[in-house]
């Protein structure tokens, strides 16, 4: 067993939502091979709210990004040693996944449950009193701001929900508060990266669907749900880039003229 110490408080909190919190946390852990000297890394953490359908969105998003294709994160193996990758090469498109934690006693009990009269989940907004897991992942920046965005950084960013269905995931909540944007590109050092070139990426996975892997063929039913929610996700998306308007125009909206 690896322990490691994640600290939470309200001074790195990022966000808080009606159904999540998120924070840009330290952790100290033991990332290396075993009996290696602890290191510290900033990560960000998603816990949910004290309500049933709160802890039903994080579990589902973190068995979303536990069953996505490791290629929507991660290079493919043929590109791995690679130092520096152009974005027209490959170019991440979701936060890497450190898991999903559930807390547990003294004896390895999980302190966390379900009700079982929710009804899906859908409207349960029921109070629940056990602690909530925590989500871990890769820090990929701050929200886009949508009214300084060029057309091309635009597209970029509808580029990120077309390769996730590409790749049998749809969304499911695919608006702007979702997508996030950090200095770049990612083919440069660290150094050398700049917001002038940012880097996007999309997160918040708690309503999405992902078509595979599934043991054996997805069913008509996966199918469909999949085929749904990504209608929804052109629609949202489309509507909300607004990638027919030209950067003069687009500015000019945002600003109210």
């Amino acid at each position: 067993m690896r322990r490691g110490c994640l600290f939470l408080d309200r001074e790195n909190r990022v966000a808080d939502g009606r159904r999540s919190a998120v924070h840009r946390a330290p952790l100290m852990a033991t990332l290396g091979p075993r009996g290696g000297a602890p290191r510290r890394v900033a990560v960000v953490a998603k816990t949910a709210k004290a309500d049933c359908r709160s802890h039903h969105l994080l579990r589902n998003e973190g068995k979303a990004y536990s069953t996505m294709p490791s290629a929507l994160s991660e290079p493919p193996e043929s590109l791995a040693s690679s130092s520096a990758l152009p974005a027209d090469v490959w170019a991440p498109v979701v936060p890497r996944f450190y898991g999903l934690y559930i807390p547990v006693d003294a004896e390895g009990k999980k302190l966390c449950g379900c009700h079982q009269d929710c009804d899906g989940y859908i409207h349960a907004d029921c109070p629940v009193d056990w602690a909530t897991p925590i989500l871990l992942m890769e820090d990929c920046g701050v929200p886009v701001d949508l009214g300084r965005m060029r057309k091309a950084e635009r597209k970029q960013c509808w580029s990120l929900v077309d390769r996730l269905h590409e790749a049998g995931v749809a969304h499911g909540s695919a608006y702007p508060r979702n997508m996030l944007a950090q200095p770049g590109p990612l083919s440069l050092p660290r150094s050398e990266r700049s917001m002038a070139t940012p880097s996007f990426r999309i997160a918040s996975f708690g309503r999405t669907e992902v078509l595979w892997p599934r043991p054996g063929p997805p069913t008509r039913l996966a199918v469909h749900s999949f085929q749904k929610v990504r209608e929804q996700d052109v629609q949202t998306v489309l509507s909300a880039l607004r990638l027919w308007e030209e950067d003069e125009e687009h500015e000019q909206k945002a600003l109210g003229w």
